[in-house]
C-alpha cells in the first residue's frame, strides 16, 4: 500500500483534512495527525496516512525525509520565494522519483476566472487569496525544475465544472496546469 504524510502550513487545514479523512474511514480516530516517529517498517502493509502541520521546508530539514513522488497542488501560486521552495520540493524527492505540481498560470484569463469571477463575484474564495504576479508562467515552472535537476516529463492543462464540481483535463494550460517531472536515479 501507500504511505501519504499530508502536510500544510495552516493549521486549519490539517484539522479539516484529519475530520474529512476520519470520517470516510482513511484515517483511524485513534491515530494521531501530527505521529512522525514511525518507522517504515512498522507501518501496515496496506498503506499509512498522516497529516502534519508544517511546511516543506521544515519536512525537509528531518532525516530520511524523502519521497517516491511528492505534490505541490495549487501552493506555488501563493509563494514569494518559488526558487527556494521549488530547492524544497526537490531535495525531498528519492533519486528516480517524480514532481507533481498543479498550479494557475499567469495570463489574462486566469486572472479573469481565478480573481474577477472566482473571488470578487462568485465569493468561491476569499477575496484576496490570490495574487496574480505570482502566479507561475510554465515556461517559468519547467526552468524552475530544470534548474534544480528535474526533467520535465509532462504538462497537461485542467479545467473546473463548477456545475458538476468535478476536474477534467484540456488541451490547453492558459488556465490551470498540471506539471510532472522527474529526478534522475542516482548513479
Amino acid at each position: 500500500g501507500l504511505h501519504v504524510t499530508a502536510i500544510d502550513a495552516a493549521a486549519k487545514n490539517i484539522e479539516v483534512a484529519t475530520k474529512h479523512a476520519t470520517e470516510t474511514g482513511l484515517l483511524s480516530p485513534e491515530k494521531s495527525s501530527e505521529a512522525s516517529d514511525a518507522s517504515p517498517a512498522a507501518k501496515d502493509k496496506k498503506g499509512s496516512l498522516q497529516y502534519r502541520h508544517m511546511t516543506a521546508d521544515a519536512l525537509a530539514t528531518e532525516v530520511g525525509a524523502s519521497f517516491d513522488l511528492v505534490v505541490c497542488s495549487e501552493v506555488i501560486e501563493h509563494v514569494s520565494d518559488v526558487p527556494l521552495m521549488m530547492q524544497h520540493l526537490v531535495s525531498l524527492i528519492k533519486p528516480g522519483g517524480g514532481l507533481l505540481v498543479t498550479t494557475l498560470n499567469r495570463t489574462t484569463l486566469s486572472y479573469a476566472l481565478s480573481i474577477v469571477a472566482a473571488e470578487r463575484i462568485l465569493n468561491l474564495v476569499p477575496s484576496g487569496t490570490h495574487d496574480w504576479s505570482k502566479y507561475v508562467t510554465p515556461d517559468e515552472l519547467r526552468n524552475h525544475m530544470a534548474g534544480n535537476g528535474l526533467q520535465v516529463t509532462r504538462l497537461i492543462g485542467a479545467a473546473y465544472n463548477g456545475l458538476s464540481d468535478e476536474w477534467y483535463v484540456v488541451p490547453e494550460t492558459s488556465v490551470n496546469y498540471l506539471m510532472f517531472a522527474t529526478k534522475p536515479r542516482e548513479a
